[in-house]
């Protein structure tokens, strides 16, 4: 039996007796739902009428959650119907005879209504019902930061500001925050807004009772980037005309593949493959290859019902819907220092294969999927990360693994069969010569600069080897990233050139630019 606190047991026993009486629960199906009935939050306030029309046409979308997960909002401050004071639903219950019978009646056939913050937009009734009947789960809806914003009955609470700066190729965002998740000092503030919003330049401003943010992109257009002398040259062989405030949002898709400046439109690719397959595969090898992790953890966290959430759109992610995923790299939820992070949590089975010069004192690791709290936009317990525990080589095929080598035979070895393979190349594994450092020359102690001919032969011997493991037919997206700012300009042209003849020569073909 489903279990509830004492004090909240206690509560409901002393003071509900079940009436029956016909229902006027607000998503009742035998009478209109209630006129002017809304819901606000910092951006507005919204038509729940409306809302609640939405949900009954979209029963696809209904799902079984777990009650317990909404008995904290019963404990919160809402306003009366009538305009009375604020005060919680519990207390409004204790007091108010009225309240009893419209718990009573509201209808647990019709879902509650809830956003991607987990915030009850309709539905606090039947979450006291539910409760008090013993109801483990409960019907639910859940609904997108878009679809909610299309309800939307007021505009003085809208972000209304542009950004400065005229025809960007990504626009800049602007989130409010709460005032009590950001620092009241300057330097300690920036600080944490540059190392959570990593691919964006972040500036905060005080607004009331919160702040508004504003996200620029790139990150830093004068500072990671212009260390590169060759850079201009670069941008021209890539297309004509193209900016160093372009670099974020170039990419070119091909029939297998993506060829991107960054490495944040990876998951793009992976995304096209899926949908193409119809299906997310129960397992999946991603062989990367790349001077870095990139297992740092995005702007996204994970629903109660297990859906991916773009922390700074509100909105839901999806491998099977390439759009939700490129929204995601375009709002910055998706970094190109996470792009493993969303992966691995969205496939049952990930064997991820990493070839990197840099050194490791462990080469074998298990892959534990967690969440842990966002301390700056949401403040709940859903952010998605992944911790890396030690084993042996022998465990790696028992559950999701991450196995890191400078040696190519042992990066592939019993690699699974009749498993898809994702092929990744971060070009910054052949010459990392800035690290994405302005002071490169100075700063950086590790020095992995090699020169274009030792960085084809490399190139040689990964396709190679790939083909003697036959692993060809295996692979089934080609995902390459330039990494500007971290991989030197003057390489770009031939070791692109390299890569697709290799390719080639094993009868890996990429395709066609789309």
């Amino acid at each position: 039996m489903y279990k509830i606190s004492i004090y909240f047991l206690t509560l409901l026993f002393a003071f509900l007796t079940p009436p029956s009486f016909s229902s006027d629960d607000s998503l009742s199906r035998q009478q209109a739902p209630l006129p002017n009935h809304t819901y606000t939050d910092a951006r507005g306030t919204y038509n729940v009428d409306e809302i609640i029309q939405w949900a009954n046409k979209n029963q696809n979308k209904w799902t079984y959650i777990q009650t317990s997960n909404f008995l904290e909002y019963t404990m919160k401050d809402t306003w009366g119907e009538d305009g009375s004071e604020s005060m919680s639903n519990l207390k409004r219950l204790l007091q108010e005879n009225d309240e009893k019978e419209r718990v009573m009646s509201s209808d647990l056939e019709c879902p509650i209504v809830v956003d991607n913050a987990h915030r009850i937009i309709d539905g606090v009734h039947r979450i006291i019902k539910a409760a008090y009947l013993g109801k483990e789960t409960i019907k639910c809806i859940f609904i997108d930061r878009t679809t909610l914003q299309s309800f939307c009955l007021t505009s003085e609470k809208s972000i209304k500001v542009e950004s400065s700066v005229k025809n960007l190729p990504i626009s800049d965002i602007f989130i409010h925050v709460p005032k009590a998740h950001l620092p009241s000092d300057q330097v300690k503030r920036r600080n944490l807004l540059e190392e959570y919003f990593s691919d964006h330049l972040p500036s905060a401003y005080e607004e009331n009772d919160q702040w508004l943010v504003q996200l620029e992109r790139p990150s830093s257009p004068y500072g990671c980037y212009n260390q590169d002398q060759t850079l201009k040259e670069g941008l021209t062989w890539w297309r004509d005309n193209t900016r160093i405030r372009d670099i974020p949002a170039e990419y070119k898709l091909y029939k297998n593949g993506i060829l991107a400046i960054e490495d944040q439109w990876m998951p793009l690719s992976w995304s096209l493959f899926f949908q193409r397959l119809g299906r997310l595969p129960e397992e999946l090898v991603l062989l990367h290859v790349d001077d870095h992790q990139d297992m740092m953890s995005p702007r996204i966290g994970r629903r109660l019902d297990g859906t991916l959430i773009d922390f700074i759109t509100g909105n839901t992610i999806s491998f099977l819907e390439p759009e939700t995923i490129k929204a995601a790299i375009l709002s910055g939820a998706i970094g190109k220092g996470s792009i493993l992070i969303p992966l691995i949590h969205a496939i049952k089975k990930v064997c991820v294969r990493h070839l990197s010069f840099r050194p490791y004192p462990q080469n074998y690791f298990y892959l534990n999927k967690l969440t842990t709290k966002d301390e700056v936009i949401g403040g709940l317990n859903n952010r998605i990360i992944v911790q890396t525990e030690a084993t042996c080589f022998d465990n790696l095929q028992n559950r999701s693994s991450y196995l890191v080598s400078n040696n190519i035979k042992e990066w592939l070895r019993e690699i699974p069969k009749d498993v898809p393979i994702l092929l990744h190349f971060d070009m910054d594994y052949f010459n990392n010569r800035f690290d994405g450092n302005s002071n490169w020359e100075t700063e950086l102690t590790r020095k992995h600069n090699l020169s274009l001919l030792e960085q084809k032969k490399l190139m040689a011997d990964i396709f190679t080897h790939l083909a003697q493991e036959k692993l060809i037919p295996q692979i089934k997206d080609i995902g390459i990233g330039i990494s500007a700012g971290f991989f030197p300009a003057e390489f770009w042209p031939p070791m692109i050139s390299c890569l697709f003849e290799e390719a080639e020569k094993v009868g890996l073909n990429i395709g066609k630019e789309h």
